[in-house]
């Protein structure tokens, strides 16, 4: 027998119709929760498709933050004055320096110490192996100090190796600057080298330079 509802009285009409209305609002709510507890996405997919999708949050977790290549010195701030100690009124023993590792290539370091009030060099370091960036506090005045191993140093302005300090009787601006070189060791440069020729040596082979500027006048 086919049931026409155009047959039933107007109240059955109504329940038949609400009847109608609460079983498609359960079978909505039932559809709802089976796609809440799988996880899913406004995309349709999982969250955990969607984080292994992204490239950039693999990365960041990779990812490890690297040492900046910088110059630094316990005894002497960035546009500080010179402890007395590593100038000649002292007993100029050059400072201690630290640094992050240096541009890709890099196989050695050097250290130029330069007058620029006056674009006046005093001394340098070089041959610093790749493996080191650190120099302590007071390097020995020698061509070549026992500590960094494998580096050497020029004879300074005054005629010896290794460092001498600020001396001016007026206010000098000095800077020091580290360069990260393509070179383990500087082609053609002994122990005779003048200060210019092993600065232009030095130049010639550069991947990179950061710099620590100090003043200083004798009191």
């Amino acid at each position: 027998m086919k049931l026409d509802a155009s047959s039933l009285p107007l109240l059955g009409r109504g329940s038949l119709v609400v009847g109608f209305a609460a079983a498609m609002i359960v079978a909505c709510s039932s559809s709802s929760e089976a796609t809440s507890s799988s996880g899913g996405t406004p995309d349709g997919g999982t969250e955990q498709d969607s984080a292994a999708g992204d490239p950039d949050s693999a990365a960041a977790e990779d990812a490890a933050p690297a040492a900046p290549f910088a110059l630094t010195s316990t005894a002497l701030a960035e546009g500080a004055t010179f402890p007395v100690d590593n100038t000649c009124t002292g007993t100029n023993l050059s400072p201690p320096f630290a640094w992050g590792p240096g541009p890709e290539g890099t196989k050695s370091y050097a250290i130029v110490l330069n007058d620029t009030t006056i674009d006046f060099l005093h001394a340098i370091i070089y041959d610093i192996p790749e493996t080191v960036t650190a120099l302590p506090a007071n390097v020995q005045k020698v061509y070549a100090p026992t500590a960094p191993a494998g580096a050497h140093q020029t004879k300074n302005y005054k005629g010896t190796f290794g460092y001498a300090g600020p001396c001016p009787s007026t206010e000098h601006v000095y800077e020091f600057v580290l360069y990260a070189l393509d070179v383990a060791t500087l082609p053609g440069v002994s122990q005779t080298v003048a200060l210019a020729d092993a600065e232009t040596a030095i130049k010639a082979h550069s991947l990179g330079t950061k710099k620590l500027t100090g003043k200083y006048k004798k009191p």
